[in-house]
């Protein structure tokens, strides 16, 4: 599936948040990175066809000219914070990610999907708790699984390693590498931890108050100087392994 964003600009009230953007992505994992405040999540939200803006184009076509349903099937939408019922057992909200492919109720497709995600996910044991009783880390699991259970072809992900410890963070970004070369699913991820962005994304857009400042694949738009333009530090970066890392200055 392919995302354009044409001249996109966004503003909240009389304040701009975005301002001209340009890209266009066809499958892959593309990390968007900036400071706090720099219009990652907004632009998120535009990608997501959740704000009203001509300028994102899904195969060619406005986001916002497709139905909810249509939309609800092409893409999947993960923000910072998810409302939830805190009674719902992780099942049933695993489960909830499969509603924009129900007919009349869950097939037993869906429930064999669902247990899927769940045992992907390992949560197999928390399968009939409340999500409110469990951890926010397990939480945090339990959305990405209802997202992967979603199933589209465009997943948009708002800091999505927030709360998971340190081997789900990896697992996670595995997943995610597997889904975006398997089924050629076009993600955008909103990180701040430069090094997974090295590691497991293919493209970047570095973003400055609501501006790009680079943005292609990552070997070319994410360098010392790129960083030292988006957040102000100077850092080098060193090779590791076939890949690169990045490395603050000693103290």
């Amino acid at each position: 599936m392919r995302v354009e964003a044409a001249n996109l600009c966004y503003s909240h009230g009389c304040r701009p948040i975005l301002k001209g953007l340009n890209f266009s992505r066809g499958g892959g994992i593309t990390a968007l990175l900036g400071e706090n405040g720099s219009g990652k999540s907004t632009l998120l939200s535009c990608l997501a066809g959740l704000r009203e803006t001509p300028s994102v184009l899904w195969e060619g076509i406005p986001a916002g000219h497709r139905s909810t349903a249509e939309q609800a099937r092409l893409r999947t939408f993960v923000p910072q914070s998810l409302a939830f019922d805190s009674a719902a057992a992780v099942y049933d909200f695993v489960l909830s990610g499969r509603n924009p492919w129900f007919e009349w109720n869950e097939s037993p497709h869906d429930h064999q999907y669902a247990e899927e995600m769940l045992e992907l996910f390992e949560l197999i044991p928390l399968a009939f708790r409340r999500l409110a009783d469990i951890s926010g880390g397990e939480r945090q699991r339990a959305v990405l699984a209802r997202a992967f259970a979603q199933n589209t072809p465009l997943l948009l992900l708002d800091e999505p390693l927030n709360n998971l410890d340190l081997r789900f963070q990896i697992r996670f970004m595995n997943l995610l590498q597997q889904r975006a070369r398997e089924a050629n699913s076009l993600i955008f991820i909103v990180l701040h931890d430069i090094n997974a962005a090295l590691n497991w994304c293919g493209s970047s857009i570095l973003l400055k108050e609501g501006q790009i400042i680079a943005e292609g694949p990552i070997a070319e738009s994410l360098t010392g100087e790129t960083v030292r333009r988006m957040l102000g530090v100077e850092v080098s970066f060193i090779p590791v392994g076939g890949g690169r890392r990045m490395v603050l200055p000693p103290a």
